[in-house]
């Protein structure tokens, strides 16, 4: 804007002087310019002490006067949210703001402006005030955040992003949850984390430490399957969280028999070699084969592999350990449903939770038989090696 600058020159009662010289100029030129008396203001607002100096002339005499300029911000021109990219995490809050601008850039006080929000969409809660409230599903809304600012008759208008974060982890999973390797090969696993309401939590923000129950794995998930064939454990933690899979380590498609006590391994509980019966439901008459015939048990793995299953069906499969040929104190017991294989090219997973019976003992009058509850899970197929 321009600002004329009257002067004048005074004697010392205060009588002007007639015949003075005045000239203006600029000490300050971010304040502005000047030509004669008109003082057209710079494009920069502030403050500038003595920016302008008036000076009268009367022969030899010399007076000169400095005025301080404030130069203000012009009208609205331009209208900013603060952030410019609103990220709140699900069901949290966050505090939207706005700022102003004049056509150069000088800011408005926000405070002598009005304002109205608005939320373009169906994300969260939007206050008058700007405080948004996050729904709980995880995402981008690129320009779901609008205000309208309003300076008299002016009107700008902008908008921003809400980006919604996923909350603090809540469950784990692997996948594949199982798989079917061969001894010494590799396979490989990822985890995917997500919070309370399901959202995905992206990997890179995932500390997660591996560990398996035989062979090795990788900080990265890679599987290398040890020598034995077996089932073992792949577990995944990330914080207080963990997940598990199975891997079935066979060299060919077959039954896999795993053998527990409770939750631990067989082996870790008795030394007793444990004996394994498979026979086909609705064989044929006279046909008493135990299919199991010539399967090795693995300590190292509490198991069994049994090959030669030729026929897909129904299977019983039984297993026990006794001390001698009769009942004695720490015999195992065991048996499952029957089996089902749905796949002559697949690894069926069997696993038995043996019970032990307790001693009997001589007189039999006094002999006492205690089983506990048989645990039997069966039937889960692998894929195809």
């Amino acid at each position: 804007q321009e600002l004329r600058i009257p002067a004048a020159a005074l004697d010392k009662f205060g009588n002007e002087k007639q015949g003075t010289h005045i000239t203006w100029s600029v000490l300050s030129g971010e304040a502005g310019s000047m030509e004669r008396n008109i003082f057209m203001a710079g494009t920069k607002a502030g403050s500038y002490p003595s920016a302008i100096r008036v000076e009268a002339t009367e022969g030899n005499t010399v007076l000169e006067a400095l005025i301080d300029v404030a130069v203000s911000p012009g009208p609205l021109a331009i209208v900013k949210i603060v952030p410019q990219e609103l990220v709140v995490r699900v069901g949290e809050k966050q505090q939207a703001s706005f700022q102003a601008f004049d056509e150069f850039g000088n800011e408005l006080n926000t405070e002598r402006l009005q304002a109205a929000w608005e939320l373009r969409e169906r994300i969260g809660v939007l206050e008058a005030s700007g405080r948004f409230t996050a729904a709980t599903r995880a995402g981008n809304a690129p320009d779901a955040l609008h205000v309208q600012v309003t300076q008299g008759s002016i009107v700008q208008e902008t908008s921003a992003t809400i980006i919604i974060l996923p909350g603090p982890l809540a469950t784990l999973s692997i996948e594949p949850g199982m798989q079917s390797v061969k001894p010494g090969k590799s396979s490989t696993f990822t985890v995917k984390g997500y919070d309370r309401f399901r959202n995905p939590i992206a990997a890179k923000d995932l500390e997660v430490s591996w560990t398996t129950s035989g062979g090795s794995i990788d900080a990265a998930g890679n599987f290398q399957a040890p020598s034995a064939l077996g089932l073992y454990v792949v577990t995944a933690s990330a914080g207080s969280m963990s997940a598990s899979a199975k891997v079935a380590v066979g060299s060919e498609p077959g039954l896999l028999v795993v053998l527990t006590y409770g939750s631990r391994p067989f082996s870790e509980v008795s030394s007793i070699t444990p004996r394994l019966y498979i026979t086909k439901v609705n064989r044929q008459a006279g046909d008493y084969r135990n299919l199991a015939e010539g399967a090795s048990y693995q300590s190292s793995s509490s198991s069994f592999f049994v090959t030669g299953i030729t026929e897909t069906g129904d299977y019983y499969v039984n297993a026990n350990a006794y001390n001698s040929s009769m009942v004695a104190p720490g015999d195992f017991f065991g048996g499952v449903p029957p089996v089902t294989v749905k796949s002559i090219e697949a690894i069926t997973l069997v696993e038995i939770s043996l019970t032990q019976y307790m001693h009997v003992t001589a007189p039999f009058d006094n002999a006492e038989l205690q089983t506990g509850k048989i645990g039997v899970r069966g039937g889960q197929e692998f894929p195809p090696i």
